[in-house]
């Protein structure tokens, strides 16, 4: 079992998550370039949608997911980490993490989507690795996780 968060690293890629109602703003900053790809391949920020957009090299640059609204985030919880998890092999970190329950559902939600139960029959594991977000008690969750592994 490995649902724990990651080691900061310099190099981590970026997450953005994509709020509806600030669709147009969040995507303000991209590349003409990234937009247009966001675009083509149908991104729109529903629950637990994912795109990858590279930057002007082919490396990944940012992540987008996205949030949905309220309601369909109440029928999809923990849509957002499954997202996270199931992203390709790397490391990330969201830069713009929600404060307050929100948040933490995330947080819970990559945590909980890590998680591979292997007594009877080995699973493959997430590849995708995500820095704890500001405010989560990482080491505390760590540890208690060695503790009772």
């Amino acid at each position: 079992m490995s649902a724990r968060f990651a080691e900061d690293a310099p190099d981590t890629i970026p997450i953005r998550l994509i709020d509806p109602e600030d669709f147009a703003e969040a995507l303000s900053d991209l590349t003409v370039a990234q937009r247009a790809w966001a675009e083509h391949l149908g991104f729109t920020p529903k629950a637990g949608r994912a795109v990858s957009l590279a930057d002007a090299h082919g490396a990944p640059a940012i992540v987008l997911i996205g949030l949905g609204s309220a309601q369909e985030r109440a029928r999809k919880r923990f849509a957002t980490g499954a997202a996270i998890a199931g992203l390709p092999a790397g490391t990330y970190h969201i830069e713009n993490m929600p404060q307050g329950a929100l948040g933490h559902e995330i947080a819970l939600g990559y945590l909980l989507s890590r998680y591979r139960f292997d007594r009877y029959r080995t699973q493959a594991d997430s590849k995708a690795q995500l820095v704890a977000p500001e405010g989560c008690d990482a080491p505390g969750w760590n540890e208690s996780r060695r503790q009772n592994i």
